[in-house]
């Protein structure tokens, strides 16, 4: 919504002058890193309630009766995902980032994405940020490709995170330098 308005009052410049980049900053912790792991980046299809609290601890996933969040089977207080762990969009706006190392941040390109969801063709339900499918644990309905075993975490600063220039951003980029040809003078 901030992006739009900007746009609107002409602090962002019009669609083909602008890149968008998602960064998302490494947190660190004590518990193996994720080498050589592929993050999916896509958007998130179904409505849902970001809640309130934190469980990085014994991840308990779960959302007491009239609390507001999500789980991995929930998209809200009434309303269960289509597919576990969240409906996203798997098309031309579903994007890969490779970790080699597993303490790096990320920053992507996703300007098609915000471009689409400021002229209205896709709804921004917000984006969904996880490992692909064959590196996710196996489950028989929801990832029948998926990993039999899993040894690592990784973890991003939130939103709401204590260290403000580590919260996860949508950075809008251009060349707004004003240019005259004074070398071309005579």
């Amino acid at each position: 919504n901030d992006i739009l308005a900007d746009r609107e009052a002409g602090n962002i410049p019009e669609s083909g002058s602008v890149s968008f980049f998602l960064n998302l900053y490494n947190a660190p912790h004590s518990q193996t890193l994720p080498r050589g792991m592929q993050l999916q980046i896509a958007p998130l299809t179904t409505p849902w309630q970001e809640g309130f609290g934190l469980d990085m601890d014994e991840y308990k996933d779960t959302v007491e009766p009239g609390d507001e969040g999500s789980t991995w089977f929930l998209a809200n207080n009434a309303e269960s995902w289509t597919t576990a762990g969240g409906d996203y969009s798997t098309g031309s706006y579903s994007y890969i980032s490779l970790l080699r190392r597993g303490t790096e941040n990320v920053s992507i390109d996703i300007t098609q994405l915000v471009e689409a969801w400021i002229s209205g063709s896709v709804l921004n339900y917000g984006l969904i940020v996880k490992m692909v499918d064959t590196q996710e644990p196996f489950d028989i309905v929801s990832n029948p490709s998926g990993s039999r075993q899993s040894y690592y975490i990784k973890k991003f600063f939130g939103r709401t995170s204590e260290f403000f220039f580590k919260r996860p951003t949508i950075e809008a980029k251009w060349d707004s330098a004003i240019k005259d040809d004074r070398g071309q003078m005579y």
